[in-house]
């Protein structure tokens, strides 16, 4: 079975959402503020989902490259000792083939750890993005506040003088 599509997803969400509304109906209808939170938990819930697979996609991807490579590595140095063993006016050319394999095995290993601990940096600062942008609402919020304050204060100058 494969993932749903976007539009599968997104009708998924669009039902789970209209069912909210019709089991919180009541005279006024569903409060604005909880079907925000709920719309707030479907959609969390849904990209939490795809970055969760798309994590372990990448995951797979890199750990097979990282098998491949070291099995192949190792192969090759086995095959070039054996034959460092078996011939050794020829011993040279099958040492630096193996040093260049394992040189290639360490890169590849390195690249593997490298790239974890970017990808720690990558969402360390996703996460000081979004933190930020909930602090600039926060301080636009509190802004449109105190302009309507302000112009409330005015209009009632404005009448009373």
């Amino acid at each position: 079975m494969s993932d749903p599509t976007p539009q599968e997803r997104a009708d998924y969400l669009v039902r789970r959402l209209e069912q909210f509304i019709r089991d919180g109906r009541t005279v006024r209808g569903v409060s604005f503020r909880d079907w925000q939170a709920m719309a707030r938990a479907e959609f969390e819930n849904a990209f939490t989902e795809v970055e969760q697979r798309k994590r372990e996609i990448r995951q797979d991807v890199k750990l097979r490259r990282l098998l491949l490579v070291a099995s192949s590595t190792l192969v090759t140095i086995g095959f070039w000792g054996g034959v460092m063993a078996l011939d050794h006016d020829r011993g040279w050319i099958a040492a630096l083939i193996m040093l260049a394999s394992g040189t290639i095995l360490l890169g590849v290993a390195s690249d593997f750890s490298i790239r974890r601990l970017w990808g720690r940096r990558v969402v360390e600062q996703r996460r000081a993005r979004f933190e930020r942008i909930e602090s600039f609402d926060r301080q636009l919020r509190q802004l449109e506040t105190e302009i309507h304050l302000k112009l409330k204060r005015a209009e009632a100058k404005a009448r009373a003088g």
